[in-house]
């Protein structure tokens, strides 16, 4: 008689942990660290319906459909997901706590609410890779998505998340709060200079191969400039820089299209670059006349 006991309490035990609602830990920064890994402490919920809002989930029951952050798999490319955590400031001096950066993960737009213990909005952020600069408070660097974080008193606060990823990758989070912005340090400026300084010497091969076609009319140095420059947008969207033109930071879709545009440009050039160097119409007609349909295509 003892064991199907035992075998029915541990079943009523494990229905009712899979039935309670996720735990909230509590963060408490208790001690001053470069870094914190907020991770442990995100519950994440998917709104599979597209149209939950803070509102609905302060007043519903959704909250309690919010799971730990390891057992949920983001793998919907175009779905919405929330996340949560709880943290509270428990240093000494709580106005330590300010302008810090909240590292949040890949999303096309985001949405950061921090909410108090009595359901009143304290800040909210917007951030994300497609969304204009105007409507960020870290202006430059959109590379990451980040908010600036401050909570100068020591009351505990529900920090909502709402982010979702349009471009065809997988939307991720990844929260680490920082004292200081990784962006701005001295390893970040110095990969600048190095990137700038390729980039100087790219655009001055792209001079160089046009004005020689100025001088000898050969079309084969035309095609080269023209390939090298579609390659240098393609390389300012890899490290982070075209996000930050002027124009296109306030447009950011414009730097999808952008991209789109230079590799189709980077790869007709390239073939024409081919054709004439290689002078194909002459030494191998059948394979210019593939090429010349590939640059149609």
């Amino acid at each position: 008689m003892r064991l199907p006991a035992i075998l029915l309490s541990l079943a009523f035990c494990l229905l009712q942990t899979y039935l309670l609602p996720a735990q909230e830990p509590l963060f408490v920064i208790s001690d001053l660290r470069p870094t914190y890994d907020l991770n442990n402490y995100l519950l994440i919920w998917k709104d599979e319906s597209k149209t939950a809002t803070l509102e609905s989930l302060l007043s519903g029951a959704a909250q309690a459909q919010f799971q730990p952050a390891d057992s949920v798999k983001m793998r919907d490319k175009k779905g919405i997901y929330w996340g949560k955590f709880d943290l509270q400031n428990g240093l000494k001096d709580p106005s330590i706590l300010t302008d810090w950066v909240l590292n949040i993960g890949e999303g096309s737009y985001v949405d950061c609410w921090m909410v108090g213990r009595d359901g009143k909005v304290k800040d909210y952020q917007k951030t994300g890779e497609l969304v204009p600069a105007e409507e960020k408070r870290t202006k430059l660097d959109n590379l990451n998505e980040r908010i600036l974080f401050s909570l100068t008193d020591s009351e505990p606060v529900t920090v909502f998340i709402r982010l979702q990823k349009i471009n065809g990758h997988y939307p991720n989070f990844n929260l680490r709060l920082a004292r200081e912005d990784r962006m701005k340090s001295q390893e970040q400026i110095a990969i600048r200079y190095r990137d700038w300084f390729f980039f100087g010497f790219m655009f001055t091969m792209i001079v160089f191969y046009a004005m020689l076609f100025f001088g000898v009319r050969d079309r084969t140095y035309l095609y080269y400039s023209i390939f090298l420059t579609g390659t240098s947008v393609f390389l300012l969207d890899i490290f982070g820089i075209l996000r930050d033109a002027p124009i296109i930071s306030s447009f950011p879709k414009s730097r999808m299209y952008s991209v789109y545009v230079a590799g189709a440009v980077e790869d007709v050039a390239y073939i024409q670059f081919i054709r004439t160097y290689m002078n194909l119409g002459s030494l191998l007609p059948r394979w210019d006349k593939i090429y010349q349909y590939m640059t149609r295509v």
